[in-house]
């Protein structure tokens, strides 16, 4: 009976020291990329020694540079569109449904472009694919690309996958197809322009009348950023292909400075973007940025209006989709 137990035990302990032998193995497989697989030259090169592609490279994590702090990110990176024999190819060649902009209480981070479920999906511009599965959290099927110039796109609720995460892609290579997967209403292809995780209207860079680049360069400049990633309430700047930014001010106007003038500006934090970013009166209007709240747990109604000072009847209008029975905590509802 004891040989018995033992001989159990033993066996016991195998499977477990297995179990956590494989743990360790999958979870270091999905955060670093295995090199001994790649077969492409041009991926493992990428990914050994180009700095865009040593930082943050992760495979399975949406977003991947919480790290990277934005005050440690340069005043103005200057981000050209295509590198030489690039090539820029429409995603969809349709017309746009749904772009940048707040949407049902938040920011809608992409445009939207209707298709049918089958339909061919394109790699926008060449790169390496750091993303290709299922996301939990409404995008459904997703890929995501990285490009030479720091720039991903990101491609969402599709039927079908085409391409494998450390894949090298060229522009116009079918990557998937389209679908309506995830937090989706009808058929569409939901497109994304991000760097470090900042997402950029993509119409500020590509005209989808025509399916052509509106822009050689992109500005992203540090000071135009308003608020943390992902929350929505940010803004990043175009360029033309001369160098002048087209700067947008909080009530979605716009002024145009030089490069030049933007590079060598100061920006105090305790300084507000109006003082910072100084617009003639008869160009902007005075700003009406808008203002959320982050439901907590217990919230209603009454008790945000008492926080905020906005009244019951404010909120339910600035939030029309809003449930006034089934506040979640942590969704983000415009109080302004």
């Amino acid at each position: 009976m004891n040989l018995f137990h033992s001989c159990w035990m033993i066996l016991l302990l195998l499977v477990v020291n297995q179990q956590v032998a494989r743990a360790r193995t999958v979870s270091a497989d999905t955060l670093v990329p295995d090199l001994s697989s790649i077969t492409d030259d041009r991926v493992y090169k990428l990914l050994t020694t180009d700095p865009v592609y040593l930082e943050c490279w992760y495979n399975d994590i949406t977003f991947v540079y919480e790290k990277i702090k934005t005050a440690d990110l340069p005043e103005v990176t200057t981000i050209p569109m295509l590198g030489p024999d690039e090539t820029f190819t429409a995603t969809w060649y349709g017309k746009l449904s749904s772009g940048y902009k707040w949407r049902w209480g938040r920011q809608h981070h992409g445009v939207d472009l209707p298709l049918k479920i089958g339909d061919s999906v394109y790699a926008a511009f060449d790169g390496v694919v750091r993303y290709a599965q299922w996301n939990k959290s409404g995008y459904g099927n997703c890929v995501i690309i990285r490009h030479r110039n720091g720039l991903e796109t990101l491609y969402a609720h599709l039927s079908k996958i085409e391409v494998s995460p450390n894949q090298y892609v060229s522009s116009g290579e079918p990557i998937a197809l389209g679908g309506n997967t995830g937090r989706s209403f009808g058929a569409h292809l939901h497109f994304e322009i991000r760097y470090k995780d900042f997402s950029i209207d993509p119409e500020s860079i590509v005209d989808f009348n025509t399916q052509k680049l509106k822009v050689d360069t992109f500005q992203f400049v540090k000071s135009a950023t308003r608020g943390p990633r992902y929350s929505g309430d940010l803004s990043a700047i175009p360029a033309s292909s001369i160098g002048d930014s087209l700067l947008f001010t909080p009530d979605g106007k716009d002024s145009t400075r030089s490069l030049e003038t933007l590079q060598s500006e100061e920006t105090p934090k305790e300084k507000s973007w109006e003082k910072t970013n100084p617009v003639p009166k008869k160009v902007v209007a005075s700003p009406k940025a808008i203002k959320t709240y982050t439901i907590r747990k217990g919230d209603t109604y009454t008790s945000i209006s008492k926080k905020t000072g906005v009244s019951i009847q404010t909120l339910k209008k600035l939030n029309p989709r809003q449930k006034e029975t089934k506040l979640m905590p942590g969704k983000v509802i415009r109080i302004k």
